[in-house]
């Protein structure tokens, strides 16, 4: 929270657009450093294989369940 985004409450439309201006008042520097860190997270946390693994293992815990 801060570094590659702003956390806001689920569903709280609200909080959703007091983040949204707070990014908004960033400086210019600030909204690109908090962009390109948000980048790299994305770009390491969601590979390919990242993404379908966590799938697969999903399947299979609801295949466990039936």
């Amino acid at each position: 929270n801060g570094v590659t985004g702003f956390l806001c409450n689920v569903r709280d439309e609200l909080d959703l657009a007091d983040k949204m201006l707070k990014f908004l008042r960033l400086s210019k520097a600030s909204m690109q450093s908090m962009g390109q860190k948000g980048r790299k997270k994305i770009e390491s946390e969601f590979t390919v294989e990242a993404v379908c693994h966590q799938y697969l293992a999903e399947v299979a815990r609801l295949e466990i369940q039936d």
